[in-house]
């Protein structure tokens, strides 16, 4: 019974392990992502201006006035929406992280049980 119950601990944490992976694998797209629009928007303005996480983009927003800025509210916009989807993708990193954590007890508390029947 105890084997059973650590050959299911390994698996679930086996499946956990995957959702942490892929939880990982979509946040860094979206990091990669996110700097991509910083950069773009950089080029776009082309007067040194830089763009970061730390960049205010409502106070980058104000006082552009379209047509003429159209590329720039554009650009701005996306940026905001990138920064949306990666603190989203943060969320669900750190859960499956511990998620993870939780399924790495799992499995060392029925480890511990078997070694000691």
């Amino acid at each position: 019974v105890l084997y059973l119950y650590l050959q299911g601990a390994i698996k679930a944490f086996a499946e956990k392990q995957l959702l942490a992976d892929s939880a990982n694998t979509a946040y860094m797209e979206s990091v990669s992502t996110l700097q991509d629009k910083y950069n773009a928007a950089i080029a776009l303005y082309g007067d040194g201006t830089q763009f970061d996480d730390n960049t205010d983009i409502d106070a980058a927003l104000t006082g552009l006035v379209s047509p003429a800025d159209d590329a720039k509210i554009t650009i701005l916009n996306e940026i905001k929406a990138a920064r949306t989807v990666k603190a989203t993708l943060q969320i669900a990193l750190d859960t499956a992280n511990a998620e993870l954590a939780s399924g790495q007890i799992l499995v060392n508390d029925a480890q511990t049980a078997y070694d000691n029947a």
